[in-house]
């Protein structure tokens, strides 16, 4: 009793702060549920009969259906997994737990324990022929996250506990006050109005930028699925280090990853940041393809090609000098050995770079090419298109050189 006469009577100066913390707490438990749930994610695939699937590790892995509320896609829907030699994975069928979006939701089918990390064959029976709805509808394999989510949800609940009982508790002590009770150190009106102003800005900005990243997010698996690949969130198949091999001066944090091709040529696409190593390191929204082929075996060195800006020509180092041309005036090279470089730059290699700089819709591309492999960093896409011009151009620089 005595507690709670000591935070009525200083409600006033208590409940302010306590809204702000509450509302932090939430903010903060509902990112971290999303982030769990995203990270989680081993891999998405579109409604297919047959489809190779890879996991990077072994262990317990989930199968979900995912899809527009309400959908009766999935029904009557057998699912086994069958490794290269044809022999069955064992699974069993789990509780369907269900997870809601706004538009979509997801639900556990089926629980595989993977043996070894590589490759599978996720075979389908009933799916039946295309329907208007496969382009929203995909399979989802998770790691085991339920309790985790559970956990971060209590945490929800406590938070926005917090939130309501410090509105009641402000609202009953400035009702308390004008019948004339006694209170605890006066807040003055500007003093709540102002931090009540600021939290409801910040609120609104993380909401705002949470609401935008979810819709980008969306079209990205959307277009993925439409075009037939693989898709999952986080970097389950290593794209990040792929990266950071041909530009060691950065790091790339893969949000989510497109597996285009993954036979003998790999092609991967990856959507998240990238900061420059250093003591003034900032991230940069960005998009990404990696190419992985043996054609590229032969190639002596590695090289990055990227615009020709005044600044890097005035302060990088390891430029190669290259006569003057269309393609020395547009870009700028940078090798460990310029010889090599300069062999490897021919006339069509840099005409597939010039024509890509006149496309009307071409984003500037930083280009770096080394021993068996092709990595493209572009602005953050946002036109879904073009993913399949970054695909596109990566080829033509394979065939080019």
């Amino acid at each position: 009793m005595a507690l709670l006469s000591f935070l009525y009577r200083n409600g006033l100066w208590l409940a302010p702060p306590a809204f702000c913390a509450a509302v932090a707490l939430l903010i903060l438990s509902i990112f971290s549920v999303v982030g769990l749930m995203r990270a989680s994610v081993i891999v998405r695939l579109p409604l297919a009969g047959q489809q190779e699937v890879e996991f990077p590790e072994a262990g317990k892995v989930i199968l979900c259906e995912e899809g527009p509320r309400f959908t009766q896609r999935f029904g009557r829907l057998t699912y086994r997994l069958a490794d290269r030699a044809g022999m069955l994975v064992p699974g069993r069928k789990t509780l369907p737990l269900v997870s809601s979006g706004i538009s979509t939701a997801r639900k556990t089918a089926r629980a595989f324990h993977i043996p070894e990390a590589g490759q599978y064959k996720f075979l389908v029976d009933g799916l039946g022929g295309p329907d208007e709805q496969d382009a929203q509808c995909s399979f989802v394999f998770t790691r085991p996250h339920f309790g985790g989510v559970i956990l971060r949800i209590l945490g929800i609940i406590a938070s926005a506990s917090l939130l309501i009982g410090s509105i009641v508790l402000f609202g009953l002590r400035l009702a308390g006050t004008r019948r004339g009770e006694s209170t605890g150190p006066a807040v003055a009106p500007r003093t709540v109005i102002t931090a009540a102003g600021i939290v409801s800005v910040i609120v609104a900005a993380l909401v705002l930028s949470l609401w935008s990243n979810r819709n980008h997010r969306n079209a990205v698996r959307t277009f993925a699925l439409a075009q037939g690949w693989q898709i999952a969130e986080g970097d389950p198949a290593g794209v990040s280090p792929r990266i950071g091999h041909l530009f060691p001066d950065r790091t790339f944090l893969s949000e989510q990853t497109i597996t285009v091709e993954s036979r003998a040529r790999q092609i991967y696409l990856a959507d998240g940041t990238y900061s420059h190593h250093g003591p003034k390191a900032d991230a940069h929204l960005a998009s990404a393809c990696v190419l992985d082929s043996d054609a590229l075996a032969a190639v002596p060195c590695r090289i990055e090609i990227s615009s020709n800006l005044w600044v890097d020509k005035a302060l990088l180092s390891g430029q190669v000098t290259l006569e003057d041309s269309p393609f020395s005036q547009e870009f700028l090279v940078l090798s460990e050995d310029p010889e090599a470089a300069r062999r490897l730059l021919g006339a069509r290699l840099q005409q597939v770079l010039l024509a890509h700089t006149a496309q009307p819709r071409c984003s500037p591309v930083e280009v770096a090419i080394g021993k068996g492999r092709i990595v493209l960093i572009a602005r953050k896409i946002d036109e879904m298109d073009c993913w399949n011009g970054l695909v596109a151009l990566a080829k033509e620089i394979e065939a080019a050189l």
